[in-house]
């Protein structure tokens, strides 16, 4: 058997970008291995899709919704996911290294073994998320919400890795999981759930620069 190549997805009817910038519906398709690496995608409709071995990487996918989408072993590498919607995505294996998902909603999203290094989570919502040996290496989470120390004992962090103001602290707890590669972090066990945020929706980059105070 030959490697496995990626296969350039010409979307169903053409991909149709309004001059708003929102996108069409992709909803449960078929989409495995599917190469959209550079495009620009906004607000596309993506839940329930098939994107499994997908090629992402540096694609514009803001505001993209990929609710309960199967996306495991894809590449979204130093994609822009600013605002996205991941509740309930499978995302094991997936490689998001240097993406940008400031203000994105994971949700019951399953995180594990996926490699977040050196990623922007500012403001992104991981109640109920699974980070089972996930790579947060030099990831920068501050104001994540509903983030609790208990499943970062699970992930890979190091002292590099932001935490939220609310999992700063002087402690001197060590990250869970396989314990490949970690260090002391400073995450306190016994400090709670940073601040609940409205349930998610898409947010207009100028919007998100605002509440988050990007520079």
């Amino acid at each position: 058997m030959g490697q496995k190549e990626a296969k350039k997805v010409a979307p169903p009817g053409g991909l149709i970008l309004q001059r708003d910038g929102v996108g069409t519906d992709w909803s449960g398709r078929l989409l495995v291995r599917a190469d959209f690496r550079d495009q620009v995608l906004i607000l596309v409709n993506l839940k329930n899709a098939n994107l499994r071995e997908a090629l992402l990487n540096r694609a514009d996918l803001s505001g993209a919704n990929f609710s309960e989408a199967m996306l495991s072993d894809a590449d979204l590498s130093e994609a822009n996911l600013t605002g996205a919607n991941f509740f309930g995505a499978d995302l094991r294996w997936a490689n998001l290294r240097q993406a940008t998902l400031v203000g994105a909603n994971l949700r019951e999203a399953n995180l594990d073994g996926a490699d977040l290094g050196c990623t922007r989570l500012i403001g992104v919502d991981f109640k109920n998320a699974s980070l089972g040996d996930t790579n947060l290496r030099g990831a920068d989470l501050r104001c994540a919400v509903q983030l609790s120390a208990q499943p970062l004992k699970k992930a890979q962090i190091d002292r590099h890795t932001r935490m939220p103001q609310t999992l700063q602290g002087d402690g001197d707890a060590e990250g869970g999981g396989t314990g490949r590669g970690r260090s002391r972090t400073g995450v306190a066990p016994q400090t709670g759930v940073s601040s609940v945020r409205p349930p998610w929706r898409p947010m207009a980059r100028e919007e998100i620069e605002k509440r988050f105070r990007l520079v």
